[in-house]
């Protein structure tokens, strides 16, 4: 899991959204039949899912302990409530909303704590002709400066939210696997 929490924002102006479309022949395509989106994958990415995790604590129903509530929830939702696809030191996250099934998966994409000089941007694409708008981070180490990583997180349309990046490896490392990145990312399509 990714964990970074930005001590400071700094806000450049909104791009135009550009259209974009993007299917790669010959990839692999993931449904997930439950939230109603599909994406393509290259082969050689690592796919990982992630279910109901727990629940919030108000929605315990009266006379029933947590973990009969947990075990209730596990069997009425699939497991791959949180998907993400890896290649090579890049990561895209497709996360459920709150408003949907996303309080049952947390933690689901980019969350947590972390010590880094942060630059964001608000960040906009169409992707499968649908707009979504969201914010980017671009993250530094204190001292000295050196890029540490760079994240965008799209804000759910409809159900689904998409946040990809990388905070491993290298600068060079992450620009030579951006582009498929972004191929993965544009393959999203809402059914």
């Amino acid at each position: 899991m990714i964990t970074v929490v930005p001590p400071t924002l700094t806000r450049r102006p909104t791009p135009t959204p550009v259209p974009t479309s993007s299917v790669v022949p010959g990839w692999l395509i993931y449904e997930n039949k439950f939230l109603g989106y599909s994406f393509s994958y290259p082969p050689d990415a690592r796919i990982s899912i992630q279910g109901v995790t727990g629940f919030p604590t108000n929605e315990l129903p009266e006379n029933v302990t947590a973990e009969e509530y947990q075990a209730e929830l596990e069997a009425r939702y699939p497991d791959n409530l949180c998907v993400t696809v890896t290649y090579k030191t890049t990561f895209i996250t497709f996360v459920p909303s709150e408003d949907s099934v996303g309080k049952y998966t947390v933690p689901c994409g980019v969350t947590g704590v972390g010590d880094y000089d942060v630059e964001s941007n608000i960040e906009s694409l169409i992707i499968g002709n649908v707009q979504m708008v969201g914010d980017t981070f671009w993250l530094s180490e204190r001292d000295s400066g050196t890029w540490h990583g760079e994240f965008t997180m799209l804000n759910p349309h409809e159900n689904v939210g998409i946040h990809f990046g990388s905070v491993t490896g290298t600068h060079e490392e992450f620009l030579e696997a951006q582009e498929t990145m972004m191929q993965v990312v544009f393959s999203f399509r809402q059914e």
